[in-house]
């Protein structure tokens, strides 16, 4: 069973928002369903809560991508210095091979 509101019948309507009426600062009333002003003012406060997070997480996120450019240019960069090096080792011979009981 759902509890009734405190405000029940205490305060008449002083108006109308939007097709929602309004009956004091403290509630107002939304078909069956009742917003109290301290519910709206937690609804606030978490949605300002996550607004930082996301903000937060954001620049995390773009941290991160630009440290991946950095990693990847400087992959890049090593793997043509590897082959460069490769490039320059003279060729194998028969003594630069392995025994066979390796």
């Amino acid at each position: 069973m759902i509890a009734p509101s405190p405000f029940a019948g205490i305060a008449p309507v002083i108006g109308s928002l939007y097709g929602w009426r309004v009956f004091n600062a403290a509630m107002l009333v939304v078909g069956d369903f009742t917003v109290t002003e301290d519910r709206i003012i937690e609804i606030e406060t978490r949605l300002t809560h996550q607004e930082v997070t996301i903000q937060e997480l954001n620049d995390v996120v773009t941290d991160q991508q630009v440290r991946i450019s950095q990693l990847e240019a400087l992959y890049r960069a090593l793997v043509e210095r590897m082959q460069s090096l490769a490039s320059n080792l003279p060729a194998a011979t028969e003594q630069d091979e392995r025994p066979p009981h390796y």
